[in-house]
C-alpha cells in the first residue's frame, strides 16, 4: 500500500476509534442508561461490550493492514547476529 493510501487510511480509522471511544464513554453512556434488559443482560453493559468490540475490530484491522508490514521489516533487521559470537 503506498504513503498517501496509508495516510488516508490511518485517519479514517482515527475518526472511527475516536468516535466509538466517545459514544462508549461518556455522552454515549447517557443515551442508554434506562433499566432495561436485553436477553437477560442490563442495556448499558451491551452497550459496552458493543463498542469494545467495535474498538478492538478497528485495532486488529489497522494492525493487518497498517502496521503488519512495519512489524515484519522491523523484526527481519532486528534478527541474531549472525557471526557467531556471544555478546
Amino acid at each position: 500500500m503506498d504513503l498517501p493510501r496509508k495516510k488516508a487510511l490511518f485517519r479514517k480509522l482515527l475518526l472511527a476509534f475516536a468516535v466509538s471511544f466517545l459514544l462508549s464513554n461518556g455522552p454515549g453512556l447517557l443515551l442508554v442508561n434506562k433499566p432495561l434488559l436485553i436477553a437477560g443482560m442490563p442495556l448499558l453493559y451491551l452497550w459496552a461490550a458493543g463498542w469494545a468490540a467495535i474498538q478492538i475490530g478497528i485495532i486488529l484491522y489497522a494492525y493487518f493492514k497498517l502496521w503488519r508490514d512495519e512489524v515484519e521489516e522491523e523484526f527481519e533487521t532486528a534478527g541474531p547476529d549472525r557471526s557467531g559470537e556471544a555478546k
